[in-house]
């Protein structure tokens, strides 16, 4: 029997993800539940001299800011469409010396 690679759950032959483990993009009006978890975005708009057009950004949300990029939180009221948790990432890989 196969195994999802997400969940490690039982899952029909063939199949090696489980459709409701994968990761999806989650509208921005839909802020995480766990304030201040840093989670990818997709963002468009201006920061200083820079443009953004759906470019990936992580970035986190609360209550009192709203969305606050990780490398950009001088910017008030980014253009965020999206977001998605990290936490499907794979660990690092190991060093091979």
């Amino acid at each position: 029997m196969a195994i999802c690679k997400i969940c490690g759950q039982p899952v029909t032959t063939g199949v090696v993800v489980h459709q409701e483990c994968l990761p999806r993009w989650i509208p921005a009006s839909e802020p995480p539940k766990d304030k201040d978890e840093t989670v990818f975005v997709i963002v468009s708009g201006h920061f200083a001299n820079i443009h953004f057009e759906d470019a990936l950004e992580f970035a986190y949300y609360n209550d009192v800011d709203g969305w606050v990029l990780e490398h950009y939180p001088d910017w008030d009221c980014p253009g965020v469409r999206y977001w998605m948790p990290t936490d499907f990432l794979p660990d690092p890989p190991k060093e091979v010396r």
